[in-house]
């Protein structure tokens, strides 16, 4: 036996060894692997359903805060959503836009609440639109 090995370490191990560590390694790394994969085909991605549009640049008004103007102050129209936030009061280049976003949280809620629909002044042919898309 040679004397630069270590006592009790015999030369005929070391493959056996290296084995070992080569299927630990393979087992780490496809776990490894199928972890980072499970993650990344599990997390939800990012929507444009979830992020807020930017409507009225004069008074930094997303779509949420005139679709909440119209669910929590009543808004019918352009210029009461207006009175309320402020949305197509400056420029009105956000005109259009406000009153299509209007038109559409009045459907939603009518939706919900058919017998509101009339007080919205939601026609039937309307809410039949809305309903089948």
């Amino acid at each position: 036996m040679s004397s630069s090995l270590r006592p009790g370490f015999r030369r005929e191990s070391t493959p056996r060894i290296v084995g070992y560590l080569l299927v630990i390694y393979w087992h780490l790394w496809i776990r490894a692997s199928s972890l980072l994969l499970n993650l990344i085909f599990t997390i939800r991605p990012l929507s444009f359903k979830d992020l807020p549009m930017l409507v009225c640049h004069c008074h930094a008004l997303t779509d949420r805060d005139i679709r909440r103007s119209v669910r929590l102050n009543d808004a019918c129209s352009v210029a009461e959503v207006g009175d309320h936030c402020g949305a197509a009061n400056g420029c009105g280049g956000c005109y259009e836009l406000v009153a299509e976003i209007v038109a559409c949280e009045k459907r939603r809620l009518a939706m919900f609440n058919p017998a509101d629909a009339q007080d919205a002044g939601i026609s039937e042919l309307e809410l039949d639109l809305a309903l089948t898309g």
